[in-house]
């Protein structure tokens, strides 16, 4: 089955200005959602109003969607953005996954794995988990949810961690949601389930992919080295 790889990426935004052209590790932050899906061996379609992002799209290997003004705005929902976009190519593919740019840490094993879960189910959306101290705030007064635990001994914690939305095309037409009947919950492990909104995500964003380049860079070394 095919399947196609939208890139939601409008060219305004609040919490940092232009953040979808923000370099991350030396690129744009785009550039890592459109390399990992091109890596999966997918077609990448950019949805975005912003000329200067469809021309970086371009110079990436996607194809750009003109995206309506009236899908740019604060009040338009992601579902209407990919709605939109799959409405004009749905007759090609089978699948969609969304790969939203401000999840740079996606790696090509997780793409690979939302499309194994679209064999058998409807839809897919990633999550993460973790050991929180969880809180409640009444006031200047923090009351602990779980006391006279260990942070690591709380129940485990799990929330979406915006990193892959999947569907088979028909059904998201169908439902209109990826939240559908049978829709399957897939674990990204969080490192790499960083959701870059603020300033802090961006340097955050930026050591951690640099770390992990540093790593190829050594494995490939090594790896000749040893030849």
């Amino acid at each position: 089955m095919r399947t196609v790889a939208i890139v939601p990426a409008r060219g305004g935004s609040k919490g940092i200005v232009r953040k979808n052209l923000r370099l991350v590790a030396g690129k744009p932050l785009i550039y890592w959602s459109i390399q990992c899906a091109r890596d999966a061996g997918l077609e990448v379609f950019v949805s975005t109003e912003d000329e200067e992002i469809r021309g970086v799209a371009s110079s990436l290997g996607a194809l750009p969607i003109v995206r309506p003004m009236n899908l740019a705005s604060d009040s338009a929902t992601g579902l209407d953005v990919v709605l939109h976009a799959v409405g004009l190519c749905h007759e090609e593919f089978d699948n969609v996954v969304v790969l939203q740019p401000t999840s740079p840490l996606r790696q090509v094993e997780d793409i690979k794995k939302a499309l194994n879960w679209l064999r058998v189910a409807p839809s897919v959306v990633s999550y993460t988990s973790g050991h929180k101290a969880m809180v409640r705030v009444e006031g200047d007064t923090i009351v602990p949810l779980f006391k006279n635990l260990n942070r690591q001994d709380e129940p485990e914690q799990t929330w979406l961690n915006g990193g892959i939305y999947g569907a088979r095309i028909p059904k998201l037409m169908e439902y209109r949601t990826f939240y559908m009947p049978g829709v399957a919950g897939m674990w990204m492990p969080p490192e790499r389930s960083i959701d870059v909104d603020r300033e802090f995500d961006l340097l955050v964003a930026d050591l951690l992919l640099r770390h992990r380049q540093e790593q190829e860079r050594v494995l490939t070394v090594g790896g000749n080295v040893d030849e």
